[in-house]
């Protein structure tokens, strides 16, 4: 059945309606965020019989149930479940066949725990025709051996005669492959039981064209860096399911626990060659053009970390040292900080009399932002009614107010990142620049800035705290979310040098774009 995604197993589906999606007869109302979609009569009785009980995609169709109403109930429901307002489970014993695979592994002087990862690969538990393949990039400590101990000689191996990296070895890796899925894991990692099956089963059931699992820390020695870790990993994208993809909860998919059909893989070219960091973002963008992306929350692997604050603060410089390449190879992943215009002017007036200690013209910006605010709460109270549902004004406020400190919260993300530490250290250069020259107003600016850059800082420090909860005092965990900060900016500043691109260090406006996190903004 096509339907976008040739091969999709409908019978494998099975739906409901997210936490907080209200259906009526009109339409479905969302609370958080705040928004209507309208329905047409065909789309109300198939979420009219999704409440009456009924979960899979056959279920949903009105009998004679015949291959054309399936195809449109399935895009119906795929597009319902893209846009946020559905969920989708898939039901394993549903798929049926389930397509061969094969395991690529990328190695570079890692032959103790590649034996480990081999052994917990041979307690895998697929129902398809498995291969294991390694890729050695040129390493010299035995990697090979362990490959043939673990595989024997009929084991497949590529070895690189030069170390070119793990974006070439998978690559390598691939191209010997046989399977019609190739999975990727990285040789520091360790597979649950059931993770191929997991990892695999959206490709089997046709729903995407590349899935990638969940990357949470291995236990290690305790350390403050091991418990952050924990939490704070770039590599761990989260416990909750769902599209993937450039502007979602889950951007892109990692390369350390990511499977893709080999004819998707193919028609990108693979990895970019030659590339160390950010490989996988700049491939799940590729790829992003193909078709859909999954993210499996119970296809896990977990990761040592890095426990020692040196190797923990350089690998962060490394991640964000990508940034260059990526927003030269894709425009579109530029940052951008979201903020409507007038929302835009009356914060801005409102700084700039703080700033220039200037009250009235403070209180002019304040007066504004309500004055605006008002206006919106009674402008989507009208567009509510005029779909048939009442909404109350503490309603239209309260997501109002969520939507704008969702704006705030991704301006300080922002700013945490790729600001505080350029204001803090501007500002203590200005300080002792005042202080030599007897400059007092400069001073004065330079508390300032030290100030928001601690502040900006504190309140990232406690936001991240509160929605993570680490093992970890408060003054600790800031202490190592302010290094963090501080190398990934450090990172992007030698990604700029190194590339010659500085515009990587510019963010820019956009007063259409809205927050990942927390944004209330939904047409009606």
């Amino acid at each position: 059945m096509d339907i976008g995604q040739p091969g999709l197993k409908a019978e494998a589906l099975r739906v409901r309606l997210k936490p907080g999606v209200e259906w009526t007869p009109r339409g479905l109302v969302t609370r958080r965020p705040l928004g209507f979609w309208p329905l047409n009569t065909a789309g109300s009785l198939v979420l009219a019989r999704l409440q009456g009980g009924a979960r899979q995609l056959p279920e949903l169709v009105q009998a004679p149930a015949g291959p054309e109403a399936l195809e449109a109930v399935a895009r119906f429901v795929l597009r319902l479940s893209r846009i946020g307002l559905l969920d989708l489970d898939l039901v394993l014993e549903a798929i049926g066949a389930w397509p061969s695979v094969s395991v690529v592994i990328p190695v570079y002087n890692r032959a103790h725990s590649l034996g480990l990862l081999l052994t917990a690969l041979e307690a895998q538990r697929y129902p398809g025709p498995v291969e294991v393949v390694v890729a050695d990039d040129a390493s010299t400590d035995g990697s090979a051996e362990v490959v043939r101990a673990h595989l024997g000689a009929d084991g497949r191996l590529v070895r690189l005669r030069r170390r070119s990296g793990p974006a070439d070895a998978r690559n390598a890796g691939a191209r010997l492959a046989r399977g019609a899925c190739l999975a990727f894991i990285d040789s520091d990692c360790r597979p649950e039981p059931h993770w191929l099956e997991h990892l695999v089963a959206p490709l089997a059931a046709g729903l995407a064209v590349a899935v990638g699992g969940r990357v949470v820390a291995a236990p290690g020695p305790p350390s403050w860096i091991g418990r952050y870790e924990e939490t704070q990993s770039p590599l761990d994208l989260g416990n909750q399911s769902g599209w993937a993809g450039w502007g979602r909860a889950v951007p892109y998919l990692v390369s350390a626990n990511l499977a893709v059909l080999r004819t998707a893989f193919e028609s990108v070219d693979g990895f970019r060659a030659g590339w160390v960091v950010g490989e996988d973002v700049d491939l799940s963008r590729r790829l992003q053009a193909v078709g859909p992306l999954w993210y499996e929350a119970c296809a896990v692997v977990s990761h040592r970390s890095r426990t020692d604050l040196g190797p923990f603060l350089h690998r962060r410089m490394d991640y964000a040292s990508s940034e260059a390449l990526l927003e030269q190879q894709h425009p579109d992943l530029r940052k951008r900080f979201p903020l409507p215009p007038w929302w835009a002017g009356a914060l801005g007036v409102a700084a700039l009399g703080v700033a220039m200690r200037k009250p009235v013209v403070a209180a002019a910006g304040v007066v504004a932002a309500a004055g605006g605010l008002g206006t919106e709460v009674w402008a989507w109270r009208r567009r509510f009614r005029a779909k048939g549902v009442e909404v109350s004004a503490r309603a239209v406020l309260a997501a109002r107010l969520r939507h704008l400190g969702g704006w705030l919260a991704q301006w300080a993300r922002l700013a945490a990142r790729y600001r505080a530490w350029v204001w803090l250290l501007a500002g203590m250069l200005l300080i002792a620049l005042g202080a030599a020259i007897r400059w007092p107003r400069g001073q004065w600016i330079g508390g300032l800035l030290g100030a928001a850059a601690l502040a900006v800082l504190a309140a990232g420090a406690s936001a991240e705290r509160r929605r993570t909860r680490p093992r970890l005092p408060w003054w600790a965990f800031a202490a190592l979310y302010a290094l963090e900060m501080g190398a990934y900016a450090a990172g992007v500043a030698v990604g700029a040098w190194r590339h010659r691109d500085l515009g990587v260090l510019w963010i820019r406006w956009d007063g259409r774009s809205v927050p990942k996190e927390g944004g209330e903004w939904r047409k009606t």
